[in-house]
């Protein structure tokens, strides 16, 4: 196993990084893995997913729009530990299309598998989830220490080359900071007008000079950007409290 985290952490682009991990996986008993990132307290197509091994006609109807319903990355995050999907404990709180999509699950033989989630730098998250467990006694038994080892040395690989690609990103100001935290809440130019203490034209002078220097032109690219290149730290105050305590000192 240590050759393979090894590949893993020389993989020099995303595919290999992807492809050295799910052989990482096979040899821990599981063929089929796909991963999520970032996870934010905004699911959306800023959430990239990559399947490798799980079947084609789940993976077309997750990018039609079942992305927008898994649950599991979000519970990943919450718990922050890996879990069994097919065995969720009673405070796992699930919506009913939520039940709906993990039911739906069987169709495609995915009833059971491990979500697993990872922490990087700068308050980075994101989800990893394995199925078609190569025994029953593995998908029942699995070891989660290995597999949370597997997933945190790729998404930390992942990190890295997602930090050279945004490092000539010029750095945003402190207020700029606070005008793109507010858009993150959804509030209006108006109201964050109003917040500040400023006009709205200067409100929309920020929003120029923050799409600019995250070369982005809507809320919502703005948002995920700043997410992935951590400048940001999701709004939803489960998922930051779970993001800021695997940040401190005590984490470690």
């Amino acid at each position: 196993m240590i050759d393979k985290l090894l590949a893993i952490s020389q993989a020099r682009d995303v595919l290999r990084i992807r492809l050295t991990t799910a052989d990482a996986f096979r040899a821990a008993g599981f063929d089929a893995v796909y991963f999520v990132a970032p996870v934010n307290s905004h699911r959306g197509p800023h959430r990239l997913m990559t399947n490798v091994g799980f079947p084609d006609g789940w993976e077309a109807k997750y990018r039609e729009g079942e992305n927008l319903i898994d649950p599991l990355p979000d519970i990943a995050i919450t718990l922050s530990r890996p879990f069994r999907w097919d065995a969720l404990s009673d405070d796992v709180t699930l919506t009913d299309e939520e039940r709906l999509y993990l039911d739906s699950l069987s169709e495609w033989d995915m009833e059971t598998g491990i979500g697993i989630p990872t922490y990087g730098p700068f308050a980075r998250t994101g989800f990893v989830g394995v199925g078609f467990a190569q025994t029953s006694k593995i998908a029942k038994s699995p070891d989660m220490d290995l597999l949370r080892l597997i997933a945190q040395t790729s998404f930390l690989r992942y990190c890295d080359l997602i930090q050279e690609e945004f490092e000539e990103l010029p750095g945003l100001s402190p207020r700029e900071r606070e005008v793109l935290a507010r858009i993150a809440q959804g509030k209006s130019k108006i109201a964050i007008a109003a917040e500040l203490d400023v006009s709205k034209d200067t409100v929309d002078t920020y929003f120029r000079r923050i799409y600019a220097k995250l070369n982005v032109s809507d809320r919502g690219a703005a948002v995920a950007t700043a997410i992935s290149n951590g400048m940001l730290i999701p709004t939803d105050s489960r998922l930051s409290s779970a993001m800021l305590r695997r940040q401190s000192p005590k984490a470690t």
